[in-house]
């Protein structure tokens, strides 16, 4: 094995990677950043779904990769190519790249099989979806499918481990603009009316971006890396629809009014158990502290 081996964070151009690789570069830890397209910052850039480009990594020279890299439902739609596709491809590649011994995917809370309605906890233990059906989510199968093919990685190859750090909404600065939590405060600080629609008792976890990249690095380590193959990356604000308009209000003093256009229908109500997450970062920044992180 190279004598100095590094840390490969895969879309490191994104939201999550650029996180990761920043937390990693104060940390003082030797990295190298990926991304499909070159720009400052990026060691090398490379469709992940090309076998081809993802040969010219100096693969001779990585002992952990952090996989940050998707499509996620704000930004795109090719969860086949750039999910499905990419993680097949690098598996193939880290099958034969001998000094790696670590993975860490970042995935999403997207994987676990949602209930029709009652209460769901959801832990690591949680039911799944299975790789095989038809899901309504694409984005959900998709990033299942990434978790087995890396998986895959580790089953033929006992000296490497995987940890899938599923997260819950991630928010703080350089998220996209389109989902619900920067809709409702940009419209919070424009004092536009702040409109609810979905089942009333939906509920939502939110987790801060620097928490989630905190968690990554920690899963590179050696010892917790091999003893959590799966963690739930989730804090302790979770929200319904009206608790989360009135927090944001609160927050940013706005005027905002509420428009009720919720729909008094069935769904499972969450519970997100995160007590394995804090064997290992013990605390989560909270929504109230860190709302203002949220762009415009």
């Amino acid at each position: 094995m190279n004598k100095h081996p590094f840390i490969l964070v895969t879309g490191a151009a994104g939201f999550v990677g650029s996180h990761v690789a920043r937390l990693a570069k104060t940390a003082g830890l030797e990295i190298r950043t990926h991304s499909r397209r070159s720009g400052p910052g990026i060691d090398f850039s490379a469709d992940l779904s090309d076998p081809t480009a993802l040969r010219s990594l100096p693969w001779d020279t990585i002992s952990t990769v952090i996989h940050c890299a998707a499509a996620i439902p704000s930004r795109s739609a090719a969860f086949a190519r750039d999910n499905v596709e990419a993680a097949a491809a690098l598996a193939d590649i880290l099958l034969e790249a001998k000094p790696l011994r670590r993975l860490v995917h970042v995935s999403s809370i997207a994987v676990y099989r949602r209930p029709s309605s009652a209460d769901w906890l959801i832990s690591e233990k949680a039911e799944v979806i299975d790789e095989n059906e038809i899901a309504p989510d694409s984005y959900a199968h998709s990033k299942r499918r990434v978790e087995i093919a890396l998986d895959d990685v580790a089953r033929q190859r006992p000296d490497v481990s995987v940890c899938h750090l599923r997260a819950s909404s991630i928010y703080g600065s350089g998220m996209v603009g389109t989902t619900l939590l920067p809709v409702l405060v940009r419209r919070a600080r424009q004092n536009e009316p702040i409109v609810l629609r979905g089942p009333r008792a939906y509920r939502q976890n939110f987790v801060h971006v620097m928490d989630v990249a905190s968690l990554a690095l920690a899963m590179a380590g050696d010892a917790i890396g091999r003893s959590e193959p799966v963690l739930n990356a989730f804090s302790d604000d979770s929200c319904g629809l009206f608790e989360l308009a009135d927090l944001v209000r609160t927050v940013l003093g706005s005027s905002s009014t509420t428009v009720d256009e919720t729909d008094d229908i069935d769904c499972p109500v969450p519970v997100f158990e995160n007590r394995l997450a804090k064997r290992y970062h013990a605390r989560f920044r909270s929504l109230r502290d860190n709302l203002r992180d949220i762009p415009a």
